[in-house]
């Protein structure tokens, strides 16, 4: 793609010669637009019913169906702010992905699995939208860092399954093509494992942010205690 200059063209009427030349200026990049706070689903939370989730998404311009990448923030299980990553999601952009930021429930006032079953919510939106987001929906791939790469690896591993679809969309699947995971979680019982003692016992404790994203506030139903509290939520997460 190249934008023409013509210099005759555009010196006509000024006075004595001047020289023709055409000056082709490659275009590396597309043209990229912003499409914000796009709700993806409506959930239950904080005693609300339907709190809307949001998807802020990056459109390279195209005359052709493009890959899809959902992002998945960072946010140690208790912040989900879909406007980090800015960089790395215009990389993707510009690399002519159509990119889609996720806000998702977080402890305490949710708790696994309702986050992974947003994340799944959102991809069979982009799906079940392909059309309207100019998307190729049988090439999507999934990204994410921290608690965000946990969850990317959650629905990585679990694709294919319809465990964890709940809510809109159903008629079409939860699946993704890739997946990368950047430095996200595995075992919640072992997170400070490398870390001095006084780290290990403060992420034994009930107000570690894993053991409320375990076993979520007992002031919301939820079950008191640290991540060792209950094994089976653990091993489950």
């Amino acid at each position: 793609m190249a934008m023409n200059v013509d210099v005759d063209s555009a010196t006509k009427d000024m006075p004595g010669k001047v020289e023709s030349t055409v000056l082709s200026v490659p275009v590396k990049t597309p043209m990229i637009n912003q499409i914000s706070d796009v709700v993806y689903e409506q959930v239950p939370m904080r005693g609300y019913p339907n709190v809307a989730m949001k998807m802020d998404i990056l459109q390279p311009k195209s005359d052709t169906k493009q890959p899809a990448i959902v992002y998945v923030t960072g946010g140690g299980f208790i912040n989900a702010n879909k406007d980090n990553g800015i960089q790395l999601r215009m990389h993707l952009a510009e690399a002519g992905y159509v990119v889609a930021s996720i806000q998702y429930r977080v402890a305490p006032t949710a708790r696994f699995p309702e986050p992974l079953e947003d994340v799944k919510a959102s991809i069979r939106y982009l799906k079940a939208h392909a059309d309207q987001f100019g998307i190729d929906p049988e090439r999507i791939g999934i990204i994410g860092s921290s608690a965000g790469g946990y969850l990317t690896a959650m629905a990585a591993t679990t694709s294919g399954t319809t465990t964890f679809d709940k809510g809109d969309n159903l008629q079409v699947g939860s699946d993704v093509k890739a997946a990368v995971d950047l430095y996200g979680l595995s075992d919640l019982t072992r997170i400070g494992d490398d870390y001095s003692e006084s780290v290990k016992k403060a992420h034994q404790s009930p107000g570690a942010t894993e053991a409320l994203w375990v076993n979520g506030s007992a002031v919301f139903g939820g079950q008191d205690g640290g991540i060792l509290a209950n094994p089976e939520g653990a091993k489950r997460a």
